[in-house]
C-alpha cells in the first residue's frame, strides 16, 4: 500500500513520470531507466539502459561541393586568360631563321618605250647578293622593267649570261623587242 502513496521517482534522473511494463517493472519515460519496486522491501532495483540519442538537426552536407568548388576554380582560370588575352597587345611573333638579305644595288637605269603598247618603260639594270653560308656568296644581275605612270612591276627577269654577270660595266643598252618584256 505504501506505494500508491509516495509518488514512485526514478532513481537516475528523479522523474515521477513512468510507464508500468509489468506489475511492479516500471520505465522511465524521461531518461528510459528500467526499475521495479520490491514489495518486502523499500529499495528500489534498477537497470539502466543507454538510449541512443537521435540525429542531431544539422543541415545534410552536400557531397557534390566540391565537385562544384573545382569546375568553379577551372572557369575561373580560364576566364581569367581570354580576359588577360583580350587586353594583351598583339606582338608579332619572331622567326630566329629569318636572314638579313641585302637590298638589290642597281648601277644602271634606262627609260625607253615600248613599241606594241607605246607606254614608257623605266629599265633597271641590278644584282642581288645570295649568301649561301659559310663565307660564300652568288651574285644574280637582274633586269627589271617598270611602268613609269604608276611604278607598277612589268617584270623581272635573271641574266644568266655569266659573261655579263661577272663584268656589270660591260653592259650597253640596245632597244629590246615587246617579246622580251
Amino acid at each position: 500500500m505504501a506505494r500508491d502513496i509516495k509518488a514512485i521517482q526514478c532513481p537516475k534522473c528523479g522523474s515521477t513520470f513512468k510507464q508500468e511494463v509489468k506489475t511492479d517493472f516500471y520505465r522511465c519515460q524521461n531518461c528510459g531507466t528500467e526499475y521495479f519496486l520490491d514489495s518486502d522491501d523499500t529499495h528500489i532495483y534498477h537497470h539502466h539502459e543507454r538510449v541512443m540519442p537521435t540525429q542531431s538537426s544539422a543541415p545534410p552536407v552536400n557531397a557534390k561541393l566540391p565537385v562544384f568548388v573545382l569546375i568553379a576554380a577551372i572557369l575561373l582560370i580560364v576566364v581569367a586568360y581570354v580576359v588577360t588575352k583580350s587586353f594583351k597587345p598583339q606582338t608579332n611573333a619572331y622567326n630566329a631563321n629569318v636572314t638579313y638579305k641585302i637590298p638589290r644595288s642597281y648601277f644602271s637605269t634606262f627609260v625607253y618605250t615600248n613599241m606594241a603598247t607605246k607606254n614608257p618603260v623605266y629599265l633597271r639594270m641590278g644584282v642581288d647578293y645570295i649568301n649561301k653560308g659559310n663565307s660564300k656568296s652568288e651574285q644574280e644581275l637582274h633586269a627589271q622593267f617598270n611602268n613609269v605612270m604608276d611604278g607598277k612591276l612589268l617584270a623581272d627577269r635573271i641574266i644568266s649570261d655569266e659573261g655579263m654577270r661577272n663584268n656589270r660595266c660591260a653592259l650597253t643598252f640596245k632597244i629590246y623587242s615587246p617579246e622580251v618584256i
